[in-house]
């Protein structure tokens, strides 16, 4: 983790900014760009980070280092691992392969990882599984336990991908094992995240709801809070699973401010369309779900159940209550909704 990167987040927006509108400094522009990762990071800037660096793409040319451009890719695949961008998920493939031709072992592990856990949304289940197989193969035991971890992280979201629950819990807690022997709390306290959604995935909510506030509450205690978004996903899903429409909702809202600094803000829509369904309104989450499918269509996603619990429930509800041609109308009405309606109408704050 590079939490002691947070302060320098100022001084790289101006920086950025300058070489954007100077002259000549390609060179400069990509390079910084290329190693701001840390900074967008410690901060949770990830959305920011991507829309700033990925503007820079245009610098790009064959008069540049190619490890200076491996950087670049690799560090737009690593700030766009949970955005519904495809230009993330084929940044790691170009990482991938210029790692590959500069025979820089390490740099290939993390462009594999990162490249896999992206996949998720983007590669079939046998180029993921390909991916994650590669980085274990790679992946040397005498490199740091905070390098080490990643590795279980990718397995995770490979396994959450095919529905092998179980070992997908076992690999999420490898990751927190690892991250804990690093000394970085942080990394462990994160990676709680992955642990309690294969619990609720398993059925097992009320663990997972404590697994996650207690990971929240220390987050809180050391001024970390605005990096618990995922663990504030696995609250509402819990909490909606378990029937408790208003505490989901909550959750929800606080999740959905986290997750938009990181571009993983969608991954709430199923969440609220469910609290929208308990309450009664399953017009409007039928809505919902439209808004946020049409999003993943037009971005090229290939899945995104990434929580299937939720995802379950849903549609057993709107199907219940709804005739096909009704849940078809509704879906196509959200599917045409501008972005800032469909958010209200998320949120609760529609007129």
């Amino acid at each position: 983790m590079h939490e002691d990167a947070g302060p320098e987040l100022d001084n790289l927006r101006a920086a950025l900014a300058w070489t954007a509108s100077a002259g000549d400094s390609d060179v400069l522009a990509i390079g910084l760009a290329g190693h701001s990762s840390s900074v967008w990071h410690a901060t949770h800037q990830l959305h920011e980070g991507l829309e700033r660096c990925l503007g820079l793409a245009e610098r790009l040319g064959d008069h540049l280092p190619p490890s200076l451009v491996a950087q670049y890719w690799l560090t737009i695949a690593g700030l766009g691992m949970y955005t519904t961008r495809r230009d993330a998920y084929e940044a790691g493939k170009r990482a991938i392969a210029l790692y590959r031709s500069l025979d820089d072992p390490l740099n290939l592990y993390e462009a594999l990882n990162k490249t896999a856990v992206i996949g998720v949304r983007f590669a079939t289940v046998e180029e993921m599984g390909r991916l994650v197989a590669e980085a274990e193969e790679r992946m040397k035991p005498e490199w740091p336990a905070r390098l080490r971890a990643r590795v279980q992280f990718a397995r995770a979201r490979w396994l959450w991908r095919v529905g092998r629950w179980e070992e997908a819990l076992a690999a999420a807690q490898r990751q927190v094992a690892i991250s804990a022997e690093s000394g970085s709390e942080l990394g462990a306290l994160y990676a709680m995240s992955n642990v309690v959604g294969a619990e609720n995935q398993l059925g097992r909510h009320e663990v997972a709801l404590a697994h996650a506030r207690e990971s929240i509450a220390r987050l809180e205690a050391i001024g970390a809070g605005a990096g618990a978004g995922h663990l504030w996903l696995g609250v509402m899903a819990a909490e909606l699973a378990l029937g408790r429409t208003a505490a989901g909702l909550a959750a929800g809202r606080t999740c959905y401010a986290l997750l938009l600094r990181e571009g993983d803000e969608l991954r709430t829509f199923q969440g609220f369309a469910l609290g929208a369904a308990q309450n009664g309104a399953v017009a409007d989450a039928a809505r919902i779900v439209g808004y946020a499918q049409g999003v993943l269509d037009r971005a090229g996603v290939v899945l995104d159940r990434t929580e299937w619990s939720v995802d379950a429930l849903l549609w057993s509800t709107l199907r219940a209550s709804l005739s096909p041609e009704e849940l078809s109308r509704y879906r196509a009405e959200g599917a045409a909704m501008r972005e800032q309606d469909a958010v209200k109408l998320a949120l609760g704050q529609a007129s």
